[in-house]
């Protein structure tokens, strides 16, 4: 054909001109093949090129490893290379040392590297109350905070702002040291509940760095005070929910007169009945005033009381007496509603006062609810939210 392939298995065709074809040729890029006999081609040719190569000890590299420009093989004309990798450490409590060698020789160590303290970035909020109540009225919080992951986590001082309004308060949870965050508890203002329910905004704060904003609401308070007008007996019922299987203390309450009516109680006496879903918790009666004796009936106990012993007179006298409070149990079957009746009725009140003078007759009693004062009281039954 007139065309004679010298190299027919070299597509390069001899492309050193040494007259050897590059698929036999030893240095097929070099065309003086290692004249000095080093055992490595010039030009960048590739036979057995020095390797350099980084470790690293108590620290771990992302693969895959990152090259810089240059490479990482060392030829007789290329000899400066660099070589770079992308080390990770996560909140290194301990020191650790890169290493760098050419072929497993000439090892040079950087020993003892430490990463700089951080300060978290972004700081986090979950509200574990969403609904406060004017007689159940804390908050509590989940904070933490996330940023860089490298170095000793530098603690973080954290702070809730509740705003409603033109009003805001602030919370102090205290210093976030771990990962996991911390709980922030702390209590709104009474002040700040009326006879409508209301939303405020709740958000943490930590230096200059700024949580989102959730809501909060806040439940309407009783429309009524918890206070009798007259003497009397009275139970009160929390406003705020429970749950099924959950529980609720209720008081109970005396008004021993005002002004020149007023008396110290001596003794008294009040039968009190709950609701269906409802069960007393075994040896819940309590009083710090008066010693008691529980009769339990099937739904409902009797209760009779002397006050103690060594008791001051002033401190038996009161518009707003607690002379006792107790337990009840929500069954785990109950079903939600917003009106479960809890106190069916408040009956046979008698009063005494110290001095032995019957007040108070077998009368009628009161029931103080989120509605406010009347014969029986009711209370929200909500479902049990998992979060």
């Amino acid at each position: 054909c007139g065309l004679v392939d010298h190299c027919p298995m070299d597509s390069e065709n001899d492309i050193d001109s040494d007259l050897v074809c590059g698929d036999i040729d030893s240095c097929p890029y070099d065309g003086l093949n290692d004249i000095d006999g080093d055992g490595f081609c010039g030009n960048d040719a590739f036979n057995s090129p020095i390797q350099l190569s980084v470790t690293a000890k108590n620290a771990f590299f992302v693969p895959p490893s990152k090259w810089a420009s240059g490479g990482g093989q060392l030829f007789e004309d290329t000899q400066n290379i660099s070589h770079s990798v992308l080390l990770r450490s996560v909140h290194q409590r301990e020191s650790f040392q890169v290493t760098a060698a050419l072929s497993d020789e000439l090892a040079v160590s950087s020993d003892s590297l430490t990463l700089p303290g951080t300060t978290d970035t972004t700081l986090h909020l979950i509200l574990r109350t969403e609904t406060v109540y004017y007689d159940s009225n804390g908050l509590v919080a989940t904070v933490w905070m996330t940023g860089p992951g490298f170095g000793e986590l530098v603690g973080s001082y954290v702070q809730l702002v509740v705003v409603l309004g033109s009003s805001s308060q602030t919370i102090n949870c205290g210093t976030i040291s771990q990962a996991k965050g911390m709980d922030c508890k702390g209590v709104i203002s009474q002040s700040w509940f009326d006879s409508s329910s209301d939303t405020a905004t709740v958000y943490a704060v930590s230096g200059s760095v700024t949580s989102s904003s959730l809501d909060l609401t806040l439940a309407a308070a009783p429309s009524d005070s918890d206070t009798l007008s007259d003497v009397g007996m009275m139970v009160a019922v929390p406003s705020f929910a429970t749950v099924p299987g959950g529980s609720l203390e209720l008081q109970v309450l005396a008004h021993t007169g005002s002004s020149s009516s007023e008396f110290a109680l001596g003794v008294w006496v009040a039968q009190i009945e709950w609701g269906d879903d409802f069960a007393l918790k075994d040896g819940s009666f309590d009083s710090e005033l008066f010693d008691l004796t529980i009769t339990n009936l099937d739904s409902g106990a009797i209760i009779s009381a002397s006050f103690k012993s060594g008791t001051d007179g002033d401190d038996l006298t009161s518009t707003r007496l607690q002379v006792a409070s107790f337990t009840l149990e929500t069954s785990e079957s109950a079903e939600t509603t917003s009106a479960a009746v809890v106190i069916e009725s408040v009956s046979l009140v008698s009063l005494v006062s110290t001095s032995s003078r019957k007040i108070i007759d077998e009368a009628d009693g009161y029931v103080y609810d989120a509605s406010g004062i009347g014969s029986t009281g009711s209370i929200s039954i909500e479902p049990i939210v998992n979060t």
